[in-house]
């Protein structure tokens, strides 16, 4: 049996299963804390549908009044979360779909190769969080969304074949790895808490 030092060499391959389940892999369950980050940045505020009784506002009209922070009076709450819901309910329908197909993609390309390009796909979904912009590219947002959804399962899956290889520990190894999965959706909350320290801190 291959050693690490002292370490057995299994061991250090679960732990980083544990903790990219843990930073990653669930994010999207934590839909509530996600939603209010995109809330809070005026994602989805445009309804481009004019409202009876409402009067209508051009995009560029809500541009400008959310420069000047006066999301009150021109943000559609109700078109915002609409949106959010529907957003969150595609991300949650595909993602347990993809694992069919991309697991036909693994029995030709093997392990290796899928893990790298579900690593590609989860940086790829962070990059469109990333340069979402509100009104303009609220699309961002759901495609971001989507793809975290369809790496992040995945990639718990893939860990999870890791418990075959710790003997008579593999039930505490598998426990640990959902457990890690699971508790990936405080990552959300975390990541708000992070923000509003570091706005404090500048």
């Amino acid at each position: 049996m291959g050693r690490w030092g002292n370490v057995p060499l299994q061991q250090p391959r679960w732990l980083s299963g544990v903790v990219e389940n843990f930073l990653f892999n669930g994010i999207i369950l934590g839909w509530f804390a996600l939603q209010n980050i995109f809330i809070n940045e005026k994602f989805y505020c445009w309804n481009p549908e004019p409202k009876e009784g409402i009067p209508f506002v051009t995009k560029e009209e809500i541009l400008v009044s959310l420069a000047a922070n006066k999301t009150g009076t021109v943000c559609d709450f109700e078109y915002q979360m609409n949106k959010l819901v529907k957003v969150f309910q595609l991300a949650t329908a595909i993602m347990p779909v993809s694992t069919f197909f991309l697991g036909l993609i693994q029995a030709v390309t093997g392990m290796f190769y899928m893990r790298l390009a579900l690593h590609v796909i989860m940086l790829s979904a962070i990059g469109f969080l990333f340069i979402a912009e509100p009104v303009t590219m609220d699309y961002c947002i759901m495609i971001g969304s989507i793809l975290m959804a369809i790496a992040g399962l995945n990639l718990a899956i893939s860990n999870y074949s890791m418990s075959c290889l710790s003997g008579a520990s593999s039930g505490m190894v598998m426990a640990l790895l959902c457990g890690g999965f699971d508790e990936s959706s405080a990552m959300g909350q975390i990541f708000i808490r992070s923000i509003k320290v570091l706005v404090t801190i500048i």
